[in-house]
């Protein structure tokens, strides 16, 4: 049947449009399609048309995403799923940019120790990480403090071609206990348990850390910190943990840890502990001796046990860690310091702690629902905590105190957390703070990204 010249020129102007999708007009295929359909709908063209121009307008549209893969196959993936990544598409390349920033606030009822109601800005961290060539993982976090040394906190690369073995050189965390390991930004409460001044944090060194399927041992050589005053010295870590149970909402983690270090040339010893409040710089026990020959101790040692248990929206952990000062100093015997914390958690709305088992340590609560008003409520969670610390032995004096802490967190959502604990200091016996029995109410509002 013959078309008119109206028929005609519509289908001439259907069969340009399609042959002209290419790179820039992807987009515009969907409307064409339509427009087909419509001018066959209508008798403009027939079937026979229809379906050449169509098949036409969908080949065009796979050559033009083949020339947009084609131009964009070098190009950085982007993605910013709670991080900013930039991604090479054969993953090779990988970046991510984060940070932390916690703000507290604290009330002290002074009792008989010199604590004084404060705020303060107790972390303003950001950080960049990145896997190069797949195997090679950087990172660098830097902490803003008055001091700019004293602001470096992981600064390595880790080799992690031999899974599940890595290495990893530079400043980083020495392996030992579990609320050490586990990262300031998902702890229950927002300091850790008093025992937690016989961890040794960051040191310079170089480390191994490996797992199986129901166990992970980490050890290394460290020296100092990067610190301008860091004294001399070195040690020897290691830490080993037995999961036989690490599901969503199960958890079972046992472990052991063991630190030897030595001094150097300095000699010197010293271990002091907050309150469990970071806003004040007053230590209610501390062996408090810099003087020698009263503290000469050439090494020290620590060593340490640990537990945790999830299940369902409950959860239990406790450490204990126990230190012996080796002291050079004639007719002084060595003391022995010991300290130990027991805390359990409830998740009022059905949550679970996130446990990390490779790295044997707890890792960022996901809320089922996030807080919006109208909406969901984010995730509470109530946790208690008793806390003990004994830095007196033989002739050294630094005094015993024990703790009770309630605390309650709301994660409004995965990044943004409000955090309240109320410390009774049960009791400070012997040191420079004797009896001292204070109260202290503070708060925590926290982001990550």
């Amino acid at each position: 049947m013959m078309r008119s010249p109206k028929t005609l020129l519509w289908a001439f102007l259907a069969a340009g449009w399609a042959a002209s999708v290419s790179l820039p007009a992807l987009a515009a295929n969907e409307a064409m399609l339509e427009l087909l359909e419509e001018l066959r709908d209508n008798g403009t063209i027939s079937q026979e048309q229809y379906e050449v121009l169509r098949n036409s307008a969908l080949a065009d549209e796979e050559k033009g995403k083949a020339q947009v893969e084609e131009a964009t196959k070098d190009l950085p993936v982007v993605t910013t799923k709670g991080k900013f990544e930039i991604a090479s598409k054969d993953g090779n390349y990988k970046w991510s940019f984060g940070g932390r920033l916690q703000v507290d606030g604290a009330y002290f009822d002074n009792d008989r120790s010199a604590l004084l109601s404060a705020a303060e800005v107790r972390r303003a961290r950001v950080d960049v990480q990145g896997t190069v060539y797949k195997v090679w993982e950087l990172k660098f976090e830097y902490e803003f403090t008055e001091s700019p040394p004293d602001g470096i906190k992981d600064a390595y690369i880790k080799y992690v071609g031999f899974k599940p073995t890595s290495i990893t050189v530079g400043n980083f965390k020495e392996p030992f206990s579990l609320e050490e390991m586990t990262s300031s930004r998902f702890i229950t409460f927002m300091e850790r348990a008093l025992p937690n001044v016989f961890a040794p944090s960051r040191f310079l060194g170089a480390g191994v850390h490996t797992y199986g399927e129901t166990w992970t041992a980490a050890t290394g050589f460290f020296g100092n910190n990067v610190q301008e005053e860091a004294p001399e010295g070195y040690g020897i870590p290691a830490r080993v943990t037995f999961a036989p149970v690490h599901e969503e909402t199960r958890v079972a983690h046992l472990g052991a840890n063991f630190q030897w270090r030595n001094t150097g040339d300095d000699k010197v010893v010293r271990f002091r502990q907050r309150p469990e409040s970071h806003v004040t710089d007053v230590r209610l026990v501390d062996t408090g001796t810099k003087a020698k020959p009263n503290f000469d101790a050439s090494s020290f040692t620590n060593a340490g046990a640990e537990l945790a248990g999830v299940y369902g929206p409950w959860s239990v952990q406790g450490e204990y860690i126990g230190t012996w000062v080796h002291r050079e100093t004639p007719g002084k015997s060595n003391p022995y310091f010991w300290g130990a914390y027991l805390q359990g958690s409830w998740f009022l709305t059905g949550e679970s702690r996130n446990y990390k088992f490779t790295s044997g340590a707890f890792d960022n609560v996901k809320p089922k629902s996030n807080f919006s008003w109208g909406g969901g409520w984010g995730a509470w969670e109530a946790a208690f905590r008793y806390s003990y610390l004994d830095l007196s032995d033989q002739d050294i004096n630094g005094g015993e105190q024990d703790d009770i802490t309630l605390g309650l967190n709301w994660y409004v959502n995965p990044n943004i957390r409000f955090m309240w604990n109320l410390i009774k200091v049960l009791d400070v016996r012997g040191g420079p703070f004797n009896e001292a029995k204070p109260f202290i109410a503070q708060m925590r509002a926290q982001v990550i990204w």
